[in-house]
């Protein structure tokens, strides 16, 4: 998993997971525009330990499923 991904790739590739990425363009943003993505899994206590492993800048989130459309 090194290739960089834009923040709306994450979202597509990894609904419903915490993600874990790296290479930040702009550490201090409120969210990563984009990133390396280091880790991966729905699975919180996981991710915190991948986040606090990971090379630093780094940054943890939740990646929300999808919206559904109005019906």
């Amino acid at each position: 998993m090194t290739t960089r991904m834009t923040a709306a790739e994450i979202q597509f590739a990894y609904p419903d997971e915490w993600v874990v990425a790296t290479d930040l363009p702009a550490p201090h943003a409120a969210l990563p525009r984009e990133g390396v993505v280091v880790f991966h899994s729905p699975n919180r206590s996981a991710a915190l330990n991948a986040f606090g492993a990971a090379p630093k800048p780094a940054a943890l989130w939740y990646v929300a499923p999808p919206a559904l459309p109005n019906q």
